[in-house]
């Protein structure tokens, strides 16, 4: 066995499981992979969609609607609880959607008061762990990975340099690695590998779309997400087929022990 090394050596781990996260009986509900590492940073995504009951409420108490299976449901209802951009005050989530950020833009509109629910660690870290400030390894809990997160993670694995760019105060476009203007889109068909389940779930049992804690370009209702076929874009925030894949940040430091299977273990 060894400890896992913070470097780009690893990156072909990224989707592996990790036991040993239970800090509470949710999180232990869940199996967790290997998403993105950073410095002493190391980010775990859910293997799956989360039940819809198991999502916070927002910061005034409102919760989320199920819509169609278990799994899916409406922001609709806790967007109500956020004013936008403004809500977004932590350093490190404002990081996460760098691009928006270092642009100064700012919104009030309705896919920014979703992107601030999904972001609001202090909610979806009580709801994991039971402590909001986290517990035990977990530093903190959000509602998915941004795009910049996302591109971060897949780019570093398979070796493609797809590009996520705030245009606007409204959102993001995205490219497949070019840098003119024209290279950017709303959204690009099948640029994710079905098969690597790390990012995308083709199988709709549960939900047609994966949640990115990113507003998106399309217009001020859209959310950028990821589809089943691969696709990544947007969808509006109501949308009744999407679901959530919590990202866990483990606190610095936190050391991984790969097992002979391949896993790992805190």
């Amino acid at each position: 066995m060894e400890v896992l090394k913070c470097g780009p050596t690893n990156t072909q781990k990224y989707g592996a499981k990790v036991t040993g996260v239970a800090t509470s009986k949710l999180t232990e509900n869940y199996e967790w992979q290997l998403f993105y590492e950073q410095g002493n940073d190391i980010y775990l995504i859910a293997s799956d969609y989360i039940h819809t009951d198991d999502c916070p409420a927002g910061q005034n108490g409102n919760t989320i609607v199920k819509n169609g299976t278990d799994y899916t449901n409406s922001m609709n209802n806790v967007i109500k609880d956020y004013a936008g951009s403004s809500d977004i005050t932590d350093n490190e989530m404002k990081a996460l959607n760098n691009e928006f950020f270092a642009n100064n833009y700012s919104s009030t509109t309705n896919n920014m008061k979703a992107v601030a629910y999904m972001l609001d660690r202090k909610q979806w870290t009580n709801k994991f762990t039971g402590n909001a400030n986290g517990n035990s390894q977990i530093d903190y809990v959000i509602g998915g990975p941004s795009i910049e997160l996302l591109f971060k993670s897949y780019n570093a694995k398979h070796k493609t340099n797809y590009k996520a760019k705030a245009t606007s105060a409204t959102g993001y476009k995205i490219s497949s690695g070019g840098d003119a203007d024209s290279d950017y889109q709303t959204s690009i068909s099948n640029m994710l590998k079905t098969d690597d389940r790390t990012y995308v779930i083709s199988n709709i049992a549960k939900a047609n779309y994966m949640w990115l804690a990113s507003p998106s370009a399309i217009g001020t209702n859209y959310v950028m997400d990821v589809a089943f076929n691969g696709s990544v874009g947007g969808n509006t925030f109501t949308n009744p087929n999407a679901g959530f894949r919590p990202i866990i940040k483990l606190k610095p430091g936190t050391k991984l022990i790969e097992k002979e299977d391949g896993t790992f273990n805190i």
